[in-house]
């Protein structure tokens, strides 16, 4: 234990022997979760839109005002024909348009059916799938009070756990898990190979330490700046964006360190295959890019083709999102936690396994 403690010390006044190792420390966990969570927003409060009016009656003036008095649509262009929206939302100035046609008025008070005209921008699909699900709920509600006729059912809805559809409170527990891997990762890849190229990493093999003392020390060392950083992006979490914290505090800590420990074990096993600086950081790369893309994050697991569904398997991230989200918004008790935890504790074993095995064979051989 006293050999271990002396290892641990040097890997922390490594780390912090100079400003700017304290600012890497520091700053980028700051603004990549500020950063992150102000980008990463797939909420639409506000669509840019414009009204082209053949009819321009007091009924047409009327359903473009629901839309602008909905306080989601905001008509900023002014258009005059279809090639002029066309323009328009090539240059990206609108999302969406709409298009009201002659004899609006008159065929609204005959009786008659008439249709107007929803002109979106279809190259986000998601945004226009919003934006239509939007004008179609205004359009719906301007039937309803142009025709005075109220609807014999009504419908309600409640959503459990997010009842203002609040999208940062999704994003914002998942990022938390994102910036710690990114940053964990990279610092525990990087120590060992930053170690072979000053010379440094040899002189541990000669000293009285042996492979799995060198190895742990690494990863304690890692683990306890993640703790740092995680405790930072927690309290923005809670205090800056407000996302409501709803579990437990013990079962947080559990989820966290067991997390860090996987991410220091696949940082400490790119660690192990590299000889320099330039292979750590791609190695990080070549894994972090598919850890995140396979977590859930950008996209449901459930709607993963079956073969990649099992590589999330050997995913930390995918565990940690799911574990956080649901200590931040369902209070998910000790039972929740022991799948995310027990799988993420797995690979934790595995990754430093395999890092110490492969160290002890490259020392013989």
């Amino acid at each position: 234990m006293r050999k271990l403690a002396a290892l641990l010390k040097k890997e922390i006044l490594q780390s912090m022997k100079n400003k700017v190792n304290r600012a890497i420390i520091v700053v980028p966990p700051l603004i990549q979760v500020i950063l992150f969570s102000y980008a990463a927003n797939l909420d639409l409060t506000r669509i840019d839109f414009t009204v082209l009016d053949h009819d321009r009656t007091l009924s047409s003036r009327e359903l473009a005002a629901e839309f602008t008095g909905s306080g989601i649509f905001r008509e900023t262009r002014l258009a005059d024909s279809e090639s002029a929206i066309a323009d328009l939302i090539s240059l990206r100035k609108i999302r969406m348009a709409l298009v009201i046609p002659q004899n609006f008025e008159r065929d609204m008070k005959s009786g008659r059916g008439v249709a107007v005209q929803i002109l979106l921008d279809g190259r986000n699909s998601s945004s226009a799938g919003v934006a239509l699900g939007y004008a179609q709920n205004v359009i719906a509600a301007y039937n309803l009070r142009s025709r005075g006729i109220s609807a014999p059912v009504s419908l309600q809805t409640r959503a459990w756990y997010n009842e203002n559809f609040n999208m940062r409170w999704f994003l914002v527990p998942a990022l938390l898990a994102i910036v710690a891997l990114l940053d964990v990762m990279m610092l525990t890849s990087l120590s060992i190979a930053r170690e072979r190229e000053e010379g440094t990493f040899d002189q541990l093999l000669v000293a009285p330490y042996s492979p799995f003392q060198i190895l742990l020390s690494k990863a304690l060392a890692n683990i306890m700046i993640g703790v740092f950083q995680l405790t930072m992006a927690f309290l923005i979490a809670v205090f800056w964006f407000k996302v409501p914290f709803r579990g437990s505090y013990v079962l947080l800590i559990m989820i966290s360190l067991i997390f860090l420990a996987s991410a220091t074990g696949s940082g400490i096993l790119i660690s192990v295959f590299c000889r320099n600086l330039q292979q750590a950081m791609l190695g990080t790369f070549i894994v972090a890019v598919p850890f995140v893309t396979l977590s859930g994050f950008t996209a449901p697991v459930e709607n993963m083709p079956d073969i990649f569904q099992h590589l999330t398997l050997v995913n930390p991230v995918r565990f940690a999102i799911a574990a956080l989200q649901e200590l931040f918004l369902e209070n998910a008790g000790f039972e929740r936690m022991l799948y995310p935890a027990g799988m993420m504790g797995a690979i934790a074993v595995i990754t430093f396994g395999t890092a110490l095995y492969s160290l002890k064979k490259q020392i013989r051989g």
